[in-house]
């Protein structure tokens, strides 16, 4: 056992992670029968402490993919699902914010298709027989469907980088229909959590609450989104590659423009130390407590947005607008130009203004 026990307990193919008397770096180790020896070659890692274990791991990962990389498309029955797993967590799946979810998820589908290649394990009789794991351990089919999510996208990646003559198909299995993150609010509980909240919460709650967008889009905006000339958001910060999650461009309502024009100022809405806020659960907490909303509310952040999604509907305002204001459909290349429409979302705009009048009406202290 090494001195971080990573000896033999990290492997990617015939090598392993290791050490070698009298060095202090980190070398990939392989046992050669032949000659009964054991080859060791620097990675060029110190052996330090944990973070450049992970350095080590993440290095004799890349270099045996490189090393094994395909001069051409292999068909998906002679490559190892282990090895298209690892390329996608290593080189894409690890740089993502949901990179430790995917990392801790990974390890269900290595162990369960251990040593099965990718048609193999993608074949319908293994997938069922997978998810009737997974149930057996208590999983709940959203979660099952989260694993099976990860399988496609790293066979697809493959498939798309040319590492695999064809992508498998690998189907879903039916789940219940989510219940939304959070209950929706009345006027006066939004109030009452403005009057409360700290000036990073409050700058959260107003931006969700004037165009509907999920706390992280909010955590995310930088002032050069803002329009005041021509009153309109652009939920998606410069340099964000748009995803399935989708970040519109969205009218201001007056009373949300008004408020964001005495704050203007440059860099991140929303910061401490002039970095971006990734957690807001303790300062959401206090603010919940001391605004004393009813405990029976399961009241989050995306309270918030589920109550503008409600009041939207209740509102008349057409469906193709409403899942344009949340992000739940993108305009197509030919729409680019639809933000400056005189009409753009412009019945949205007004419902959402007119219940943010409703929240101030309440008498409550609502700037800050």
């Amino acid at each position: 056992m090494g001195r971080y026990g990573a000896k033999k307990e990290f492997q990617v193919g015939d090598w392993w992670l290791g050490e070698k008397p009298g060095s202090d770096f980190w070398h990939r180790c392989r046992y050669d029968g032949r000659t009964r020896q054991t080859t060791r070659i620097s990675l060029g890692v110190r052996i330090v402490g944990p973070e450049e274990l992970e350095q080590a791991k993440l290095a004799l990962t890349n270099w045996w993919i490189g090393d094994n990389q395909p001069k051409e498309e292999r068909s998906p029955a002679d490559i190892l699902l282990a090895e298209v797993l690892l390329a996608y967590y290593h080189q894409h799946a690890s740089k993502l914010p949901s990179g430790r979810r995917i990392k801790a998820s990974l390890k269900h589908l290595t162990t369960f298709f251990d040593g099965m290649s990718v048609k193999a394990a993608c074949s319908p009789a293994h997938v069922e027989n997978f998810v009737a794991a997974m149930k057996a351990k208590g999983f709940l089919p959203t979660y099952i469907n989260n694993l099976l999510g990860i399988l496609k996208a790293a066979t697809q990646r493959a498939y798309r980088r040319g590492e695999l003559a064809s992508a498998p198909f690998v189907e879903l299995i039916e789940a219940q229909r989510k219940k939304p993150k959070g209950d929706p609010l009345k006027p006066a509980e939004i109030a009452a959590l403005l009057s409360k909240a700290n000036k990073n919460t409050h700058m959260m709650i107003m931006l969700m609450m004037g165009t509907g967008c999920r706390p992280s889009t909010a955590c995310e905006l930088v002032w050069e989104c803002i329009d005041f000339e021509h009153g309109l958001i652009d939920l998606n910060p410069p340099g964000r590659v748009q995803t399935a999650k989708y970040r519109p461009i969205v009218r201001m309502p007056p009373s949300l423009r008004a408020y964001l024009w005495t704050k203007r100022g440059k860099g991140l809405l929303i910061k401490r130390a002039n970095k971006p806020i990734r957690r807001w659960e303790g300062a959401w907490r206090n603010c919940r407590t001391n605004a004393k909303i009813d405990k029976s509310i399961n009241c989050q952040p995306y309270s918030i947005r589920h109550t503008v999604a409600r009041h939207l509907r209740a509102s008349g305002v057409v469906k193709w607008n409403i899942e344009a204001q949340l992000g739940h459909s993108a305009l197509s290349t030919t729409d680019i130009y639809a933000p400056h429409a005189p009409d753009y979302l412009a019945d949205a705009c007004a419902a959402i203004d007119k219940f943010m009048s409703e929240v101030t009406a309440c008498g409550l202290r609502v700037a800050v």
